[in-house]
């Protein structure tokens, strides 16, 4: 499927650390909170490229990790001139925002924050959008009914438009992140 030219879908395959979707069968290797839970498989949005408010975004596929947990990673890609950053992901144990940083050539262009809202929580605390609601939440356990987890989206618009090459995380181990995409800068004249 072809993704809009003014879209730049960030590979977090190398970066991911983390397993937040399970089957049926490896339930109890969910690592998306401190009591191993995870969504199920089953209906989530892991298609080649998932789309959300007209944004594509590219999911784990066929990896056993699935998510990024925010450990000081540095997230590198070819140099893009950007508006604004969309991502999707999740909070756990709570709800958190970190500072994260944009980085040209190494040196640093611009700070914004990135805000998740806790996965088990019914509304956003943040200005998050609910992106999808599982049925239920996996545990080591088994099905868990009565908490319907949700992924969530977060936008972060740049003051400036601006040249990057790296996103800069924190380290905040209740934080995890599932897909990145870039706005890009139309063609300026």
């Amino acid at each position: 499927m072809k993704i809009d030219n003014s879209y730049f879908c960030l590979d977090l395959s190398s970066y991911f650390n983390n397993k937040g979707i399970t089957s049926e069968s490896n339930m109890k290797e969910g690592m998306l909170s401190l009591g191993y839970s995870s969504f199920p498989e089953k209906g989530f949005p892991n298609k080649e490229v998932f789309y959300y408010n007209n944004v594509p975004f590219k999911l784990a596929k066929d990896s056993f990790y699935d998510n990024v947990e925010l450990s000081e990673q540095i997230i590198e890609f070819p140099q893009k001139r950007v508006e604004s950053v969309y991502v999707l992901g999740v909070a756990n144990n709570g709800d958190f925002f970190e500072k994260i940083t944009f980085l040209c050539n190494g040196e640093r262009v611009e700070d914004g924050d990135l805000h998740f809202t806790d996965f088990m929580s019914t509304y956003p605390v943040f200005a998050n959008e609910l992106v999808y609601r599982a049925d239920y939440l996996h545990t080591v356990s088994g099905k868990y009914t009565y908490v319907k987890p949700i992924l969530w989206y977060d936008a972060i618009h740049l003051k400036d438009k601006k040249n990057i090459d790296a996103i800069q995380v924190e380290d905040n181990p209740s934080m995890h992140i599932f897909a990145i995409t870039l706005k890009l800068v139309e063609k300026e004249g």
